[in-house]
């Protein structure tokens, strides 16, 4: 555990290993070095604690001494050990979610023998769909919707590198297979023979990734192998891997990349972009942009293009005036283990700023099925996402629209997310909605799809297909929450400081008390028909994971 930076919102901010993406919301840790330069892991999996420095709050690079290291310890013994109390708290969460669900008919409990049959396909064939990322919320949630498609024919096999051999959705009735395989950030060839051998070894129909943002390209790269096997081995026609090609996944895995893609297919509201390969480029940028602001009087953000948990929110402007600011900044993301080379490029994407204008954030997470748009849902955007709503914003849909239309032909499948940011045009009074970058990766707000029903159909629309309209989620639906990190957020700020906590100081108008969270909302993990996971996610994953 490194002292990381308190600015990523509430969670522990602990580095668990090499994981770019931790487990739980719980534990949406950020790491001092970003995925693509950290430092390898001993066999044991964590982190050596030699580190000559680290960074702190305000961006200076200080000591990691000894007292440093003994606090993360305890903090995670703080947490072990309100995890384990919490147990009685989240029996009674759990029996009173129960009792409003069956008693007051919150959601829809069965499913007919008719309904089940209406599945496409034959009724007598078992489909297996290899699902990844079992340490993740949102593979427990991919991997319910799948299941409840057809639950007669559907066979889950869920998988996780072996670190996370504990995950709390292996305990899920869902889960018919659990399997661990090689880690594809230390060794990508040994995490692509696994995965080729456990689709062979249960005869997998289907591959549906739940990636990290590491492994979102060498999960591409091996759909498109496992395609290519079954049309060898059974002729299939249409793919079988619910995950876009290589080539697409890194088109949109860059943030520039991305944006000349959208540009080139003549989608609108494209913020002007840059690619910056060195520190001499970005200051021959900055002048250039000096020399144009005063026409323009447009700022733009630097950032990295890489997953970057410690610059993702410097929001670090251009033009800069201060010459030596810019050289220290840069001196310190490459002090970070970040500069800015042609191997690592960053981008300087034009700013909107958010508290200047009547400017909103937005999510937007999609499923392509055989090139058509079969499930869209969005909702507010925030930097440490934890609690999701739908909302219909109708220049987000109309833009994610085109975009299918445009931008995927019939051999596209995938489950992807978008960024917006959406505000009004002052010369046309139009709101508009400016994509700032796209995850190709499902995004944890598919767990909204939360009835059953809701579920059933968005499983269909995933496995089968089918149809041409647009899944979205039911109106008046309750916002989720994650029990475990609200419960923790509740506690007094005086307790946390105490405790070691860090979930920051709460804002009573923007927060709602706990009691009409746990009223209104509805858990994102729980549910009464598959109630294991909840429990063993908060109370035996993540103390387990602490205690490593």
């Amino acid at each position: 555990c490194r002292r990381p930076s308190t600015r990523c919102g509430p969670a522990v901010r602990l580095t668990l290993g090499n994981s770019a993406l931790c487990p739980s919301p719980l534990l949406r840790g950020m790491s001092t070095r970003s995925s693509k330069t950290a430092k390898p892991t001993s066999s044991s999996g964590t982190v050596p604690v030699a580190e000559k420095s680290t960074t702190s709050t305000d961006g200076n690079l200080v000591p990691t001494s000894l007292d440093v290291i003994l606090m993360d310890r305890i903090r995670c013994l703080v947490h072990i050990a309100l995890l384990v109390m919490l147990i009685p708290a989240s029996c009674l969460y759990a029996a009173f979610a129960y009792c409003k669900e069956t008693f007051m008919k919150s959601g829809s409990s069965k499913t007919s023998a008719d309904e089940r049959k209406t599945a496409v396909g034959n009724e007598k064939q078992v489909i297996t769909v290899l699902v990844t990322g079992a340490k993740m919320s949102k593979s427990l949630h991919l991997a319910r919707c799948l299941k409840r498609a057809d639950p007669e024919r559907v066979k889950i096999v869920l998988i996780e590198i072996e670190k996370y051999w504990l995950s709390g959705s292996r305990f899920s009735n869902v889960v018919d297979v659990f399997e661990t395989v090689s880690n594809p950030r230390t060794d990508p060839e040994a995490y692509h023979r696994d995965l080729m051998a456990l689709a062979v070894k249960h005869n997998v129909d289907v591959f549906v990734p739940v990636s990290a943002p590491v492994s979102s390209v060498y999960d591409a790269k091996f759909g498109e192998a496992f395609a290519e096997m079954r049309r060898e081995r059974r002729g299939d026609v249409v793919t079988p891997a619910l995950c876009l090609s290589e080539k697409l996944c890194r088109i949109f895995d860059d943030k520039h990349t991305f944006s000349e893609f959208c540009e080139t297919n003549g989608l609108p509201g494209i913020l002007k972009s840059f690619c910056v390969r060195s520190d001499a480029e970005v200051l021959a940028l900055n002048e250039k942009l000096l020399s144009a602001e005063k026409a323009e009087g447009q700022k733009y953000i630097l950032k990295n293009l890489a997953y970057d948990p410690i610059h993702r929110l410097d929001l670090f402007q251009l033009p800069c005036r201060d010459v030596e600011k810019l050289r220290a900044y840069l001196g310190k993301v490459t002090a970070d283990g970040n500069a800015i080379t042609a191997e690592e490029p960053w981008q300087v994407q034009a700013f909107v700023d958010v508290k200047a204008k009547d400017a909103q954030e937005y999510s937007a997470a999609l499923l392509i099925k055989n090139g058509q748009l079969r499930m869209m849902t969005v909702c507010e955007s925030s930097a440490s996402q934890l609690n999701y709503d739908h909302v219909h914003v109708p220049e987000v849909e109309r833009w994610v629209r085109m975009f299918a239309e445009k931008c995927f032909s019939a051999s596209d499948s995938g489950l992807i997310c978008l960024d917006f940011i959406c505000c009004t045009n002052t010369e046309s009074g139009i709101r508009e909605a400016h994509p700032l970058e796209c995850n190709p990766r499902v995004h944890s707000q598919c767990s909204v799809f939360s009835s059953y029903d809701m579920q059933q159909k968005l499983g269909r629309a995933a496995l089968f297909g089918g149809g041409t309209d647009v899944l979205m989620p039911v109106d008046k639906q309750a916002p989720l929450f994650f029990f475990a990190n609200e419960l923790l957020k509740a506690v007094p700020d005086a307790v946390q400081f105490g405790l070691g906590l860090r979930y920051g100081p709460k804002d009573p108008k923007s927060e709602e008390p706990l009691l009409q969270i746990l009223l209104k909302q509805k858990e994102a993990d729980f549910d009464v028909r598959d109630p294991l996971p909840f429990f063993f996610r908060n109370h035996f994953q993540l103390p387990l994971l602490l205690l490593s």
